[in-house]
């Protein structure tokens, strides 16, 4: 994380800057949950919640699973989790995809 986190600190431009940042919070979504980076990509608004301050439940759909199965689970949403949803996140319809640049 340290590395994602140092290389998002050489952006060249704000272009570069958020797509940067996409990719730390997608990396930092994977370190917490288990996921496969697909259905970090794969992943819709529509199919993540918030539980609770600290709480998030992810629910991977057969098609973006790589096993075919729909599963969910439950993510301790780090404070970097939180921001990207708070003030990062540009597309925010239920059918959009959480992490798009």
């Amino acid at each position: 994380m340290e590395t994602v986190a140092s290389w998002k600190q050489q952006a060249r431009n704000p272009i570069d800057r958020y797509h940067r940042l996409v990719l730390m919070h997608a990396v930092l979504l994977v370190e917490s949950s288990g996921l496969r980076p697909g259905e970090v990509f794969g992943l819709r608004n529509k199919y993540a919640e918030r539980l609770n301050d600290d709480q998030l439940r992810v629910t991977v759909k057969a098609d973006t699973s790589r096993v075919g199965r729909e599963r969910s689970i439950i993510v301790r949403a780090p404070f970097l989790i939180e921001f990207w949803l708070d003030n990062a996140q540009r597309f925010r319809d239920p059918g959009d995809c959480r992490f798009s640049p």
